[in-house]
């Protein structure tokens, strides 16, 4: 080694530092931590109130209704083979996002995404995109 000090001087300078960087990282964390993830106060109880208004306001049904009927649209478009794209094609969640609501569809079969897209081989049969329309 060409260092022009001991050995142990730099095992003992890179054990202080690292402890200090490690002290340093907990003195910015805990602050954080408290604060991001303290408990019950003012603003929680006013973002649930809000994420309450879009089911008090309807939003939540309207989304609702929206999400079934392009699922009917979806599965009256599906190609049909062996009838398991067009039977599980689902409304899987709808989430309340404060004022609006979210709804997911999909199809879980493995093949859904080559049927609407398409491959090299084969050409596309959109069913799940005019099904919005």
């Amino acid at each position: 080694m060409l260092a022009p000090v001991d050995r142990s001087a730099i095992w003992l300078a890179k054990t202080l530092s690292v402890l200090g960087f490690l002290v340093a990282a907990e003195l910015v964390a805990l602050p954080a931590f408290a604060m991001f993830f303290s408990g019950i106060d003012g603003a929680t109880v006013a973002g649930v109130a809000l994420a309450g208004f879009a089911r008090n306001s309807g939003v939540f049904e309207i989304v609702e209704a929206l999400a079934d009927i392009w699922v009917d649209e979806s599965q009256r478009k599906a190609p049909v083979d062996s009838g398991q794209l067009r039977a599980r094609i689902n409304v899987t969640s709808i989430r309340d996002m404060g004022s609006s609501a979210v709804a997911e569809i999909q199809s879980d079969v493995p093949y859904a995404g080559f049927v609407e897209y398409g491959t090299r081989y084969q050409r596309p049969q959109p069913y799940f995109r005019p099904g919005r329309d």
